[in-house]
């Protein structure tokens, strides 16, 4: 009687699937048709004129533009719908994605059609460098000085500290503390603004009455970015408090790093609490917890990671390498990036990367 009743649930089953599949065809078909007749509106009657080119760009997606329980799936399909546009001429459809938004997207593997490799050829990676940067900061300077000069109007050189000695140009000084991001390098130099008690320059004195305030809320600003990755990071980061700033990973003790580990995470689905659940029950060894959370903390700035002594220092902000647990050996030595210095006390002294 059983074996009868297992064979009629195996074949309801089948059936079940079989009847999926050919739903699963009819829909396709019709979505394929659908979107043949987009594009053929598209080539037809909207971009029309020859040899003119047209660029539609998406941006703002990190806003809430529409609820979080399916802003991903909305991604993956415009990502999807590029793809299927590229036929139309003279035409570009750009999607402004931050990194971790783009990672989001791409996280779940079993996404049907969304192999990340497939979408690479489709990717500009945006990289900003200091002369860029400097040009940037130099554009929005004539913009405020605009009415208070009538002749030349002041570059960053003007405004800011020259080097002089062992010491930085101020905006050196600045760029140092920044991922190379416009709204990093724009965040201190408004600060710098705000603490100068409107003089016309910016003295060094300013930059660090300035800098404290720019690390706290850049630290609390990481947070807010990577919240929907990885759960609240800050708590990763209470065993970096007061340190100098550099270690190796074999000089980590499980009494330097148990502030993190024994953290109160108030998301229980954060990526902390994984690894604190696994570390607790002997899931994983100490060794393994900690490179978890040190991974984490190079992919989203706050640490550099010198692999070998013979490897320069990486951040994430300025390398492909996408760091694993297995890449960290005894020797590799970590850095904690000069923007957070502010925010989690580092002490100021033999902070130089060999």
């Amino acid at each position: 009687m059983s074996g009868k009743f297992s064979g009629e649930l195996e074949h309801l089953s089948l059936e079940k699937a079989d009847i999926a599949n050919k739903a699963q065809k009819v829909i396709s078909e019709l979505q394929a048709d659908a979107i043949y007749s987009v594009v053929d509106i598209l080539k037809d009657d909207i971009f029309k004129i020859k040899n003119k080119k047209y660029y539609i760009v998406i941006d703002d997606l990190d806003k809430d533009w529409v609820d979080v329980s399916i802003v991903y799936d909305l991604i993956r399909a415009l990502i999807v719908t590029i793809n299927e546009l590229k036929s139309i001429p003279g035409t570009k459809i750009i999607i402004a994605l931050r990194d971790n938004l783009y990672e989001k997207t791409f996280q779940f593997g079993d996404v049907r059609g969304m192999q990340r490799e497939k979408y690479r050829q489709l990717n500009l990676i945006l990289d900003w460098n200091h002369i860029y940067l400097k040009e940037l900061l130099n554009r929005r300077l004539a913009r405020l000085m605009k009415n208070q000069y009538s002749n030349n109007v002041p570059t960053i050189e003007d405004v800011m500290p020259k080097a002089t000695g062992n010491k930085l140009s101020g905006f050196d000084y600045l760029i140092k503390r920044t991922l190379l991001r416009p709204r990093d390098v724009i965040a201190f130099f408004n600060k710098c603004i705000d603490k100068s008690n409107g003089q016309s320059t910016i003295t060094r004195e300013t930059l660090s009455l300035a800098e404290p305030e720019y690390s706290r809320e850049r630290l609390e600003a990481i947070e807010d970015e990577w919240l929907e990755n990885f759960g609240s990071i800050l708590p990763m980061t209470f065993f970096l408090k007061g340190t100098i700033g550099y270690f190796r990973f074999r000089d980590i003790r499980e009494i330097d790093i148990e502030k993190t580990l024994l953290a109160n995470v108030l998301d229980k689905q954060s990526a902390l609490q994984k690894i604190q659940d696994d570390y607790i029950s002997g899931t994983i060894e100490f060794d393994l917890a900690v490179k978890q959370i040190l991974c984490i903390l190079y992919r989203v700035g706050i640490l550099g990671a010198k692999l070998s002594a013979s490897e320069t220092t990486l951040y994430a902000h300025s390398s492909t390498m996408n760091l694993e647990p297995a890449d960290i050996l005894d020797e590799t030595k970590f850095y904690v990036h000069l923007m957070f210095h502010a925010a989690l006390k580092i002490n100021p002294k033999a902070t130089t990367v060999d």
